[in-house]
């Protein structure tokens, strides 16, 4: 009995986190059609965040990617395989231009605020 205090768990990782950038992304984009300064500060807010979350785990997300194409067997193929050069244009172009993506929407909702 006091050996399972000290029997470490596998904790998993939270699954949500997809789901919920991509509901407000969704909330956030139909908010825009009928309050367009809302809508861009939130758009602006979660491609913010989304983009800082990827690039400080840009080295967890690629290890646990790799250690998963490993395991599984039938999407094998040229676009899904694993490579470096497609780390590297996530981490060095993509993700950093959604971040860019996101300061646009927040100086356009400031510009469109200014504006009123």
């Amino acid at each position: 009995m006091l050996s399972r205090l000290f029997m470490r768990r596998a904790t998993t990782p939270p699954r949500f986190a997809v789901g919920l950038f991509f509901g407000l992304f969704v909330v956030f984009s139909l908010i825009a059609l009928t309050r367009p300064i809302t809508g861009l500060a939130g758009l602006g807010a979660i491609t913010i965040l989304a983009a800082a979350l990827v690039e400080l785990n840009a080295q967890r997300i690629w290890q646990e990617y790799r250690k998963a194409y490993k395991k599984q067997r039938g999407l094998a193929g040229l676009w899904s395989e694993p490579k470096q050069i497609y780390y590297r244009i996530n981490v060095v172009i993509i993700w950093p231009l959604i971040a860019v993506l996101g300061v646009l929407c927040l100086w356009a909702s400031y510009v469109m605020t200014e504006m009123q």
